[in-house]
């Protein structure tokens, strides 16, 4: 996909902006092509990452929506175990739920490990783009934060903090730290299970 990065972040208006983010995210397959990981870090870099993007109006939007780009834990089930996925559920028949996060399959290190490895998740790059000063400033950064932070417990389950290098860079930002919810949306923290992020006690 050909993106001209400078046109859009400076010449396109807030809708067109928006328009265009969600496009990006509907053409993107993290299952099928590793080089769409590589755009989405590409287009968090370029463009979520710089000033103007965060005093947009649907900045919020798109980071959701770059959230939810992260599919379920049933639907990589149904990726890495394809067609053995039937006769694997007749096993666990007398399992409640084993699809989902800590279900029992979620405890097969197989499935994570295709997680992890092919990288089936989008919210480290939802992270990165928080740190946007400019992002602090927004009225709705707590409630994207948050859906970000429980989107990636209901999604993933407690996470491999090898990935989630940027979720500690962002609550160490001075921005972050001054924030009266800083303890509130630590504690979503702890939900999603990156507990290895120092809390400031403040």
């Amino acid at each position: 996909m050909n993106i001209n990065w400078d046109n859009l972040n400076d010449t396109a208006d807030n809708e067109t902006w928006e328009k265009e983010m969600f496009s990006i995210f509907s053409n993107a397959n993290i299952f099928e092509k590793q080089e769409d990981v590589a755009l989405l870090s590409e287009l968090t870099e370029k463009v979520l990452l710089k000033e103007e993007a965060a005093q947009r109006p649907g900045f919020g939007r798109v980071i959701k929506g770059l959230m939810d780009l992260t599919p379920s834990f049933p639907t990589c089930c149904e990726e890495v175990l394809g067609d053995d996925l039937e006769s694997t559920l007749e096993d666990l028949d007398d399992e409640e739920e084993p699809l989902e996060v800590f279900g029992s399959l979620w405890y097969e290190s197989t499935i994570n490990d295709h997680i992890y490895e092919l990288h089936w998740f989008t919210m480290d790059f939802c992270a990165k783009a928080l740190t946007n000063d400019a992002a602090f400033q927004r009225e709705d950064f707590s409630e994207v934060l948050t859906y970000v932070l429980e989107e990636t417990a209901k999604r993933v389950g407690p996470v491999d903090l090898t990935h989630f290098e940027y979720f500690e860079k962002l609550f160490a930002h001075p921005l972050m730290l001054e924030r009266k919810d800083y303890s509130t949306l630590y504690g979503h923290v702890i939900d999603c299970g990156v507990t290895d992020i120092k809390f400031m006690d403040l």
